[in-house]
């Protein structure tokens, strides 16, 4: 991708328009799949515990 000016002003318009829609809303949800059976449990438990101690800072 070529990055101009037009790319630039796209990528800034997008940005304030996402971000003045994200502050407008009391609560943001957030989707995350992770493997809790099989032999990736482990890590899928580990990345859960991440998000809810991330969660109880904010």
């Amino acid at each position: 991708m070529k990055f101009t000016p037009r790319t630039a002003l796209t990528f800034a318009i997008t940005a304030l328009l996402s971000g003045s829609l994200a502050s407008a809303q009391n609560t943001v949800k957030v989707g995350v799949i992770m493997p809790f059976s099989g032999v990736y449990a482990a890590l899928g438990e580990e990345g859960m515990r991440g998000i809810q101690l991330r969660n109880r800072w904010v």
